[in-house]
């Protein structure tokens, strides 16, 4: 007895588990008749194929990252921290905690939106990935915004004069001749340049890693909160 592969059509013998011409896995249920009483969905003696998935989701499409949804949330959530934190800096007395807190904000909201967009389980892993990049798009922003203010305000120079003047604050405060020695090339046009590039290497770290904890930890708590 013949029958014919559900797949390609071909002829497969009753008992061969795969199809010779497709490979495609001969599966047949036959539905017992319950009371001589027989399916009205089907006719005496026929049988139904079940079909398995021809394309199983993988680990990695169902809890890995959507990048091109990724992209724009992280682009989305970085101007929303970008701009959060130039507004709040300049109202508050303390504008370095409006900074860590906006750094650590912005990957926080950067896993919430992609949760709205894929509401699928998200590993703190990948929340942290997606929060690193709201990071950089946050920080390139914040950098360009900042630099403007600054430009278009002319207080380029007094924020220079400030720093000069918090360095040899610090190194009148330590009373420590050594510490002077050390702070005194600071000062210098090229020492200041030096200066000014470190506290941006550091500003760009400070973004990227707090924002990475705040994503991750923003998947942990929602994937806990679905469980229960």
């Amino acid at each position: 007895m013949e029958h014919a592969c559900n797949r390609c059509g071909a002829a497969v013998a009753d008992g061969i588990p795969f199809c010779q011409s497709c490979g495609a896995p001969q599966i047949r249920v036959a539905l017992a008749e319950t009371s001589g009483l027989s399916n009205p969905a089907m006719t005496a003696g026929s049988s139904d194929d079940v079909h398995p998935p021809t394309h199983p989701l993988s680990w990695s499409e169902l809890h890995g990252l959507n990048w091109s949804i990724g992209l724009r949330t992280a682009v989305l959530s970085g101007v929303i921290s970008a701009v959060a934190a130039m507004i709040t800096s300049a109202v508050i007395p303390v504008p370095q905690f409006s900074l860590l807190m906006w750094m650590l904000g912005g990957g926080i909201i950067s896993v919430l939106i992609y949760r709205r967009a894929r509401p699928i389980p998200l590993t703190p892993k990948n929340g942290g990935k997606l929060g690193a990049l709201s990071g950089v798009v946050a920080f390139a922003l914040f950098f360009i915004l900042y630099s403007v203010q600054a430009l278009v305000s002319k207080h380029a120079s007094e924020m220079r004069s400030t720093l000069e003047q918090q360095l040899r604050d610090q190194a009148a405060r330590s009373g420590d001749p050594a510490l002077q020695h050390m702070i005194e090339p600071l000062l210098t046009p090229q020492g200041m340049s030096i200066v000014i590039a470190a506290s941006l290497v550091v500003s760009f770290l400070l973004f990227v890693i707090l924002s990475a904890i705040g994503g991750a930890l923003t998947a942990w708590a929602t994937n806990d909160r679905q469980r229960h």
